[in-house]
């Protein structure tokens, strides 16, 4: 177990990872005024927006659009069920954007009369929408002069009078009559008072914005929201943002009726147009009728005809039906030539199925049926018995009578149907004949007649959708969209909404600080916490060192009990505990850069351990500066940069030039050497090391920083501990790796880190002593 796991965390791992969630806390809570100035501003920030904002209130409304795809067919009138003309085909989708439009909602605000906005402003200059049915007075607009949008066009009224009233009009004073036209920069109105007028200035002014129809018309399109329940519903929600809720009813309201008023306007407007434009086709058809009518009655008179289609029709039928006769007979007659082909030359057949094909003769089906069972035992007999068997011989004879009744009786069948035929076809010619003589009459009767019936199926046609269209325009319903919330708001802004923007403004308050804090110490190329030592965390880390703002070199003495003397003492009790006691230690005291605190440390450290009967020695062996003499007064002007460049000044006189400061023996680095990093080659170090160790219990020496210069690794084979400076928020990360470099390279004998310039605080009390 490392050193300063021991005695400076004493603690497992998870108390560890708990003191150092604590650590973050406690760093990040150094900087609370931050925070109490961020909150201070950002909620008083927030109570300024919203003590000044305009509100917004929310009005809202639920209507259900007349939609059939979606079960909404609440208007369906039996009496239109066929009328598909005039069958509505919208839907949800398309009506939501109807009400939406921007010229939808300006014929609501025409309807309305709306102009302006009022405001009453009070002594702080906070400004409060009001009513304009609230206000004591009515203004009848003539019109709003359409100016830049960006300027402001305001009227306010400080005092009202009985026959005028004061106003303010681009910081100008006016009097302005009451019952008037007035004509002003931005509008032309007449003002008139209330009953309950009260004359006199006015506590809280009045602020007129005058506005017109197609400015509050934009800006209520602009806050309107409109949408469906779900995809599979035609009920639409209906909201407004506000700045005059009872304003906002009244639109929202006014847009349903509008809505249902021009939808049903529409369709009414179709109707009426398809209406006209069948009374005159009626008309037109009338007239068409009349002129076909009186050609037919002179073509029958000049033809002396009653029915032209009638006669023609019953030549055709009969000539149809001896043709179907005609086609029978010859197709009896072919099957009576193939039974006749099969039995005459005794050609291998089935002739039974012939039998059916033949109308009503059981005769000829019973000799065709005897023929064919003689012709098959035949067969058989053919298997078994030889030709000139007695019972061959019968058979063959049956066969034979069989083969001469079939043959006889077609040939009488034949005979007849032949004279039928030569009938059929006779009297066939003469249909024919009287049929050919009719074309020509019934033709010009067809080219009269054709029309006619067109022409009285589309006179029907028209009477019946005149009478639909009718029924229609006088039954259209004025409800398209079926209420099913009336408008209504309540009585918290929607917009600013103050719970709402005192979170967030807590939130951004608490945030922002953090983020300033935490982020800063994540991004910092800075040793910012004990956890930054990063790859040279194996080191053992002798204590922390408070920081301190004042002058003074010497921070410990005998009775000081302060947060740093403490931490001195810690850091001596750590150090103590690492060395061999039975020999002068010597400890080279480094750092990465300047300004880390070595000397600070080095001084302090070595009056640390005087304290506790020891005899310190402090080598100030970084020669390219003098830090000691100015701070400790020191009067000698040589030291060991002397000592080693020049031969007149020995070791006796650097032991004679040593002062004795506080308890501890200094020598100063004496003349600033010209080549301080060639003589630091001078063998003369090691002979005064070996010196000193006769004198002293402890050799403390402060060196140059080693990541600036190379002056300290000529020293370090001559330390028996090396103790490496770090300050928090002040040595460079990269620097950290540099000296993780230097001990991975074995250049400095058993290293320890010290932390210098902890700016966390810790309060403690033990008996009668107190630490902070």
């Amino acid at each position: 177990m490392k050193l300063s796991n021991i005695l400076i965390e004493e603690s497992p791992a998870s108390a560890s990872q708990s003191m150092d969630i604590k650590d973050k806390l406690l760093q990040i809570f150094k900087f609370w005024p931050l925070f109490l100035v961020s909150f201070i501003l950002v909620i008083s920030a927030v109570w300024i927006y919203v003590y000044y904002a305009v509100p917004y209130y929310s009005v809202s409304s639920s209507v259900m659009l007349r939609d059939v795809t979606k079960g909404a067919n609440f208007l369906e009138n039996p009496v239109f069920e066929g009328i598909d003309e005039f069958k509505s085909s919208n839907t949800v989708d398309n009506e939501m954007d109807v009400i939406q439009s921007g010229m939808l909602m300006n014929e609501v605000v025409q309807s309305l009369n709306l102009y302006n906005d009022y405001f009453i402003e009070n002594k702080f200059k906070r400004k409060e929408p009001v009513f304009y049915k609230d206000l004591p007075f009515t203004i009848d607009m003539e019109e709003v002069v359409s100016i830049k949008s960006s300027e402001s066009k305001v009227m306010k009224i400080n005092e009202f009078k009985e026959t005028y009233f004061i106003a303010e009009i681009d910081d100008e004073v006016v009097q302005v009559e009451v019952n008037k036209l007035t004509s002003t920069k931005y509008a032309k109105f007449i003002l008139v008072y209330n009953e309950n007028i009260e004359y006199g200035p006015l506590e809280n002014p009045i602020i007129v914005h005058f506005k017109s129809p197609a400015e509050l018309a934009g800006i209520f399109a602009s806050q309107l929201e409109v949408e469906a329940k779900d995809k599979f519903s035609s009920v639409l929600y209906i909201s407004l943002l506000e700045t005059v809720p009872q304003r906002g009813v009244l639109v929202l309201n006014e847009l349903v009726e509008q809505y249902n008023l021009q939808l049903s306007e529409e369709k009414k407007e179709v109707a009426r147009k398809s209406y006209v434009f069948i009374t005159k086709q009626i008309n037109s058809v009338l007239s068409d009728l009349s002129e076909m009518e009186q050609n037919i009655e002179s073509f029958k008179s000049s033809k002396n005809v009653v029915n032209v289609e009638t006669d023609s029709k019953v030549y055709q039928e009969n000539y149809l039906r001896n043709n179907r006769e005609i086609s029978d007979l010859k197709n009896q007659l072919d099957i009576y030539n193939s039974v006749l082909s099969v039995v005459s030359n005794d050609i291998d057949g089935d002739i039974t199925g012939l039998s059916s094909l033949i109308n009503s003769d059981p005769y000829l089906s019973a000799s065709m049926a005897e023929y064919q069972d003689a012709k098959s035992k035949i067969a058989e007999y053919e298997k078994s018995i030889m030709p000139d068997n007695p019972l061959m011989i019968k058979q063959i004879s049956i066969l034979n009578s069989a083969r001469r009744k079939v043959v006889s009786h077609i040939d009488i069948k034949k005979k007849q149907l032949e004279i039928t035929l030569q009938n059929l076809e006779n009297e066939n010619s003469q249909f024919q004949s009287k049929s050919y003589s009719a074309p020509k009459l019934e033709r010009q009767y067809e080219e009269i007649s054709r029309d006619l019936g067109i022409k009285k199926e589309h006179y029907l046609y028209l009477i019946k959708k005149r009478e639909e269209t009718a029924l229609f325009i006088e039954s259209v319903p004025s409800n398209q969209a079926k209420v099913i919330d009336n408008a209504s708001f309540g009585y918290v802004p929607s917009k600013p909404y103050p719970p709402v923007l005192y979170l967030a403004g807590l939130f951004f308050a608490f945030t922002v600080p953090f983020v300033y804090v935490y982020g800063g110490t994540i991004l910092s190329n800075k040793v910012i916490e004990r956890s930054d030592l990063g790859s040279i965390s194996q080191i053992d880390v002798l204590g922390e060192v408070s920081y301190l703002k004042k002058d003074n070199v010497f921070v410990i003495n005998y009775k000081d009990r302060t947060p740093v003397s403490e931490q001195f003492r810690l850091i001596r009790s750590n150090f103590n505990y690492k060395v061999m006691r039975d020999k002068t230690s010597v400890i080279l005291v480094t750092s990465s850069i300047s300004g880390e605190g070595k000397t600070f440390f080095a001084v302090n450290f070595a009056k640390s351990l005087s304290m506790v009967g020891k005899k310190v020695a402090v080598l100030e062996y970084d020669l390219r500066k003098k830090g000691l003499k100015t701070e400790l007064n020191l009067k000698s002007e040589k030291g060991i940069s002397n000592y080693l460049s020049e031969s007149d000044f020995t070791l006796e006189d650097l032991i004679e030039a040593g002062s004795e400061v506080n308890g501890i023996t200094v020598f100063p680095v004496g003349n600033i050497a010209e080549d301080p990093s060639e003589i630091m080659y001078s063998n003369k170090n090691s002979i005064l090391i070996e010196r000193l160790k006769e004198d002293f219990d402890y050799i403390i020496i402060d060196t140059a920083p080693i990541g600036q210069v190379s002056d300290a690794f000529e020293l370090t084979s001559l330390a028996d501990y090396s103790i490496f400076m770090v300050r928090y928020d002040y040595t460079s990360k990269k620097n950290l790796d540099f000296f993780s470099g230097i001990i991975k390279d074995n250049r400095l004998n058993n290293p320890m880190i010290v932390l210098n310039g902890s700016k966390n605080s810790v309060a403690y009390a033990y008996g009668h002593y107190s630490y902070n």
